[in-house]
């Protein structure tokens, strides 16, 4: 499987998985050696830097070549970074934050492949998403859960 076709395999579960559920567990496909797709959910990320040392270590020790991650997660697009990424903090309380399901894509040469859909919660209603936005580059992806592998 490319990394294009696992990137959009990851896309349209989380797009499934939201649609049914109204929210996603955090959670990376990965594929390893052999071609299989093994499952890695993280339902608990209260220790952030654990649950990313566990993500390392299932990488390593299932001998995969290349993931697809989804979480939920805080994004701004300004131009300007935030006092608060600066600082290596969250964006919760931040006014000009988005809320977005990130999907990466990663094999162990350093591609990347990465993209979002917004989350639209509307005042009456269950929450849905965007159209899937696709970046050019992921470099512009940042934190403690992009580009995993050691």
């Amino acid at each position: 499987m490319t990394l294009d076709k696992l990137f959009h395999f990851g896309a349209d579960a989380a797009k499934h998985l939201f649609t049914a559920r109204g929210e996603i567990v955090p959670m990376w496909v990965g594929i390893d050696e052999k071609g299989a797709h093994i499952p890695l959910l993280a339902p608990d990320l209260s220790d952030k830097e654990a649950t990313a040392q566990t993500v390392r270590d299932f990488l390593k020790n299932k001998k995969i070549v290349k993931y697809v991650s989804m979480l939920e997660c805080w994004v701004y697009e300004g131009k300007d970074m935030p006092p608060e990424i600066l600082a290596g903090q969250s964006l919760e309380h931040n006014p000009d934050r988005r809320e977005a399901v990130h999907l990466l894509a990663e094999d162990r040469d350093g591609n990347t492949i990465s993209g979002r859909y917004y989350i639209l919660r509307p005042e009456r209603g269950r929450p849905s998403l965007s159209p899937l936005k696709v970046d050019k580059k992921a470099e512009k992806s940042e934190g403690r859960f992009v580009k995993m592998f050691d």
